[in-house]
């Protein structure tokens, strides 16, 4: 099967891809960006850095992650270290840093979800500076193509995302999250996607859930998330909800350990012991079903496919700042 990035058609083809951050809401001393999409094999020969204003010091130095950094196996910020490909440090003059790579870096897509990581850290970058990132390398031959074309997303027919709002009032964006099953659906950059969910307050709560017990799911988040609080995970029980520990959450800003969904990485389920299926009374397939299955009822009747399902539920006690917004959520093997 050939890709858009096929090893055959677009070998040695000089690739160039631009991202904005929106405007930080507050200071910072670092900020992550995810590049995508990025190629499965390529060089990278250059990266510019241009903000709206001068950070605290003109030295800004880079680190360049290849996607396994969503991936990583460990939780902790020194865990990131496998996943650094290159790194440079240079001054920013007029509100642009130019790193340039001797020979280039080759990065793999190890884990085909055509993610490029890059991180810039800085004693202060200011409230309110917005950053415009440009990215240029070089297509690249694999140096391994047996799998290829081949991505860590599967087709959990039984998966299924809700989100609660504070009333109380469920809504279904299985499809619009999954992109029909098809991760590239995207737009040309995350920060460009349509949202399909936002965390406006703490009251919001995300429910996902399948069939079997899966190992994770890879969430998609645009680089204005920016969000620095950390998520609390429950598992269903079969007659409620347990607060877990057993999570690997790759998605801590700075890949630390101290927030959840600030960019985009892979969220992963540890152990399910002391879990349990259930069905979730506000999903509306359950009142769907119970409407058919009630045989008092005049209504249209079909073979409703809605077994009892393995939950993972994702809350915040406080999101900062005030949103959050998800453009994909698929799961993984």
């Amino acid at each position: 099967m050939s890709s858009g990035y096929s090893y055959l058609d677009n070998q040695n083809k000089k690739y160039v891809k631009q991202v904005t951050v929106p405007a930080y809401i507050a200071s910072t001393t670092s900020f992550m960006v995810t590049i995508y999409p990025w190629p499965s094999f390529a060089c990278l020969n250059k990266i510019t850095l241009r903000t709206s204003a001068a950070p605290g010091t003109a030295s800004t130095a880079l680190t360049v992650l290849n996607n396994g950094a969503a991936w990583r196996s460990a939780a902790s910020t020194a865990a990131k270290a496998p996943f650094i490909v290159g790194a440079s440090s240079v001054n920013v003059v007029n509100n642009i840093a130019e790193y340039t790579f001797s020979n280039g870096v080759y990065v793999e897509d190890a884990y085909r979800t055509n993610c490029l990581y890059l991180n810039f850290s800085n004693s202060t970058f200011a409230a309110g500076d917005t950053f415009t990132v440009t990215a240029e390398g070089t297509q690249m031959a694999p140096t391994h193509i047996i799998d290829n074309d081949q991505t860590p997303f599967v087709r959990d027919y039984s998966w299924r995302i809700l989100r609660v709002d504070a009333a109380g009032v469920c809504t279904d964006l299985t499809q619009k999250l999954m992109r029909n099953g098809n991760p590239y659906g995207l737009g040309s950059t995350l920060n460009d996607s349509e949202s399909f969910l936002t965390f406006d307050t703490a009251s919001d709560v995300l429910y996902i859930g399948s069939t079997r017990q899966f190992n994770g799911a890879m969430f998609l988040v645009p680089d204005g998330s920016q969000n620095n609080t950390r998520a609390t995970f429950s598992l269903s029980t079969g007659i409620g909800f347990t607060s877990t520990t057993n999570i690997q959450d790759n998605t801590s800003a700075g890949m630390g350990v101290t927030s959840s969904l600030s960019y985009s990485g892979v969220i992963k389920v540890t152990s399910w012991t002391g879990s349990g299926t259930s069905s979730l009374t506000f999903d509306p397939l359950y009142s769907l079903k119970a409407s058919m299955d009630n045989m008092s009822n005049n209504v249209p009747r079909s073979m409703l496919y809605h077994p009892d399902r393995y939950w993972l539920r994702v809350s915040f006690s406080s999101i900062t700042p005030s949103d959050l917004k998800l453009v994909g959520i698929l799961p993984i093997r």
